[in-house]
């Protein structure tokens, strides 16, 4: 059995912002290896808050040995693309919740 079976793409969104506004906005992309846990359907879903307090359903989890990413807003796994929620580093590993 493979600890971390799964390879992401995470999308890292810049913006730079000029007078008041949006002067640009670039996205770069890094591989991330990991593994995806998404609930079975007929599971209750898993709620977490966000950063800015609000409490969200999430549709899984992405375990890692990667740290986090600054600005860190999509992984997309095997062509299914996740919003990340919210991204917790601890001593060993990373667990980034999807939306």
């Amino acid at each position: 059995m493979v600890r971390y079976p799964h390879t992401g793409t995470v999308t890292i969104q810049t913006v730079t912002i000029t007078a008041g506004e949006i002067a640009s906005s670039v996205a770069t992309t890094a591989t991330i290896i990991g593994r995806l846990e998404v609930p079975k359907p007929n599971n209750s879903p898993r709620r977490v808050k966000s950063s800015s307090g609000d409490w969200i359903d999430v549709r899984g989890r992405f375990f890692t040995k990667e740290k986090s990413v600054l600005n860190a807003d999509k992984l997309t796994v095997n062509g299914v693309a996740y919003k990340i929620v919210s991204w917790v580093e601890y001593q060993t590993y990373s667990e980034i919740w999807l939306d």
